[in-house]
């Protein structure tokens, strides 16, 4: 996902906030995807985020 200025205005200035359920939804009729057969890594979990440090180990936040 590309953070662009319409994504970030579209996230609720209150938390908690639910990608999935309070900003995807709205976005809907102006989503794109693409297909790719390249290796994507979700780091959305602590396992996943340290499995990337692993891989990556140059890279830092």
């Amino acid at each position: 996902m590309i953070a662009t200025p319409a994504l970030l205005d579209a996230i609720p200035p209150e938390p908690p906030v639910d990608l999935g359920f309070n900003v995807l939804p709205g976005l809907a009729g102006y989503m794109l995807a693409y297909p790719i057969s390249d290796y994507v890594l979700d780091i959305g979990t602590m396992e996943n985020y340290q499995a990337a440090q692993t891989t990556w180990p140059g890279l830092s936040s």
